[in-house]
């Protein structure tokens, strides 16, 4: 009899245990679904920032080249303009500065 006694509190024993580590399993698995929606949502955020990223990349893009056109068509005016005498009439340090010390051309 004592040793059906000191059977039944092993298996009580046993089950006990296998009762804590099936909760342990359950905690561990909560824990990783938590992480991995925290890492879903971390992603997510990185990708919707990398689109804004990539739309301000396209904008810099286009201003720069507004820019340049820019830049080239104020060129273009001034070759025009100093052109329509000749090009070769006024010295260059009188056409590139002031013909005075106050600025008078």
């Amino acid at each position: 009899m004592a040793e059906l006694e000191a059977g039944r509190e092993e298996a009580e024993r046993k089950l006990g245990q296998a009762q804590g580590d099936g909760e342990a399993h359950q905690r561990a698995l909560d824990k990783v679904g938590d992480l991995t929606r925290v890492t879903l949502d971390q992603t997510a955020e990185i990708f919707r920032l990398n689109e804004l990223v990539i739309q301000m990349d396209r904008e810099m893009q286009l201003l720069d080249q507004k820019l340049r056109r820019k830049e080239m068509e104020e060129n273009l005016d001034m070759q025009a303009f100093l052109g329509a005498d000749g090009g070769g009439n006024v010295a260059p340090g009188a056409r590139d500065g002031p013909l005075d010390r106050n600025g008078v051309w």
